[in-house]
């Protein structure tokens, strides 16, 4: 997940450096943003996140009929 938000990176900041870059593909470069990625595998379940964002699970228990909120 690290390399994928690496490359992302890298492929904004090429596009903004090319000649016919447009006002677009400049302010992506230099503005700030976050992300946040899920993947779930078997049974484990794997955060990535980028910038000021941060991930909340919420699960129900359906015998208590309450929600609850973990913060990741």
């Amino acid at each position: 997940m690290q390399a994928a938000f690496v490359s992302l990176d890298e492929d904004i900041n090429s596009r903004a450096k090319e000649d016919d870059a447009t006002s677009v593909d400049l302010a992506a470069a230099v503005s700030g943003s976050c992300a946040i990625v899920a993947h779930i595998r078997h049974h484990h379940l794997h955060i990535a996140n980028v910038g000021d964002s941060s991930a909340v699970l919420g699960t129900k228990k359906a015998l208590l009929k309450i929600l609850f909120a973990l913060l990741l």
